[in-house]
């Protein structure tokens, strides 16, 4: 799938050289050569990690890690397991060890909560995260237990400083695409990991493509953690169309929402709240008497946080979104990628809206 044409005014995928392919070294030594940037090289730490992952027993036994690694390389040298990451945003590279070598050392504490079977399966899922608060952080959640291998990240806004509360950032990224910013931490990282920015966002003109991915195959889930109720409806008629489960976390009460259309067809939207409702077309605006209706069927206005109850009608007059705490998303995150897992691992995960409340689990009892 293509990036938007604004997410690539922004760079934010690195380079990867590995001089096993012809011509590699002279294209990197040629780009050194004009940008004179600093090369990171911690490929004999990784190595040791790879070794004594590879000869858990002797590592126990206290043989020395460059013994093991000396086993490891058996005569090779140790830049034969590595690439060159470049990063053109910080003008810096860095030595990491190939693909192979980087998954098996980098997950190796997933093991055994996630089997060497179940990550390598992860690695070939798509997942296409739109809106970039709770979804950048649960984008990064994935990324770092690479629980997927492809991430397609929609979201048309660019960082403010008042999103800077709950969204990990610089204030060096003020004014860039939050869909890069992302990228950006995921692929320092991971820079295997394969990441799609759309910087237009989710919108009735290319939601069928991101959702098939052009044509190619349609994701195998979709984190919605948008504040447009209109994209929040559209997205759920389309994911119920194509059969793709759907995933949101509010940041509110530790709300979860689970929808399964990929196993229950005639699922309604939003577990059937907005059921005898007219629902806006794809593209079709709702006045804000109309959107706050919906919106306070789908929440249960009486159920949300006190806060919450004081915001959502001043959202459009005196609010511009609703609010939104860092602890919040970044439960949302871990919520978000918990159940994530388990869909896309094939493990039980039901339809329904769970509630991880943290007041109401600390509250003192009497």
């Amino acid at each position: 799938m293509q990036n938007s044409q604004n997410s690539e005014k922004v760079i934010f995928h690195p380079s990867i050289f590995d001089f096993n392919i012809p011509g590699k070294k002279e294209e990197f030594d040629s780009l050194h050569e004009r940008f004179n940037f600093q090369i990171l090289n911690t490929l004999a730490a990784q190595m040791e990690d790879l070794a004594e992952i590879n000869f858990p027993e002797d590592a126990k036994k206290g043989v020395p890690p460059n013994e093991l690694v000396n086993r490891l390389l058996n005569g090779k040298k140790i830049e034969d397991f590595g690439n060159l990451v470049y990063y053109p945003w910080k003008n810096s590279a860095a030595w990491i060890l190939k693909e192979d070598y980087f998954s098996e050392t980098r997950t190796n504490r997933n093991r055994n909560k996630i089997t060497a079977d179940i990550q390598q399966q992860l690695f070939q899922k798509h997942v296409l995260i739109i809106g970039l608060s709770v979804g950048q952080s649960a984008a990064l959640a994935f990324a770092m237990q690479r629980i997927c291998g492809h991430l397609h990240l929609a979201d048309f806004d660019s960082l403010s400083l008042s999103n800077m509360n709950r969204l990990r950032a610089s204030v060096l990224d003020i004014n860039l695409p939050k869909t890069a910013i992302a990228a950006r931490q995921i692929a320092e990282q991971d820079p295997y990991l394969q990441v799609h920015c759309f910087a237009d966002g989710a919108t009735a003109e290319n939601l069928d493509a991101l959702i098939t991915r052009n044509g190619m195959g349609k994701v195998d889930l979709i984190v919605e953690e948008c504040d447009s109720l209109e994209v929040k409806l559209m997205v759920r008629q389309k994911a119920k169309e194509y059969g793709v489960p759907v995933i949101m976390d509010t940041s509110d009460r530790g709300l979860m929402d689970i929808e399964r259309f990929d196993l229950e067809k005639n699922r309604p939207l939003f577990h059937g709240l907005l059921e005898g409702e007219i629902l806006p077309e794809p593209g079709e605006k709702l006045n804000p008497g109309r959107r706050f209706e919906l919106l306070s069927k789908i929440v249960n206005i009486s159920g949300v946080s006190r806060g919450m109850q004081i915001s959502l009608p001043e959202i459009g007059k005196s609010l511009l979104t609703w609010p939104q705490l860092s602890y919040e998303v970044t439960l949302g995150g871990a919520l978000t990628t918990y159940v994530g897992y388990k869909i896309l691992a094939g493990e039980q995960m039901d339809s329904g809206r769970i509630y991880v409340d943290l007041e109401e689990i600390f509250k003192k009892k009497e």
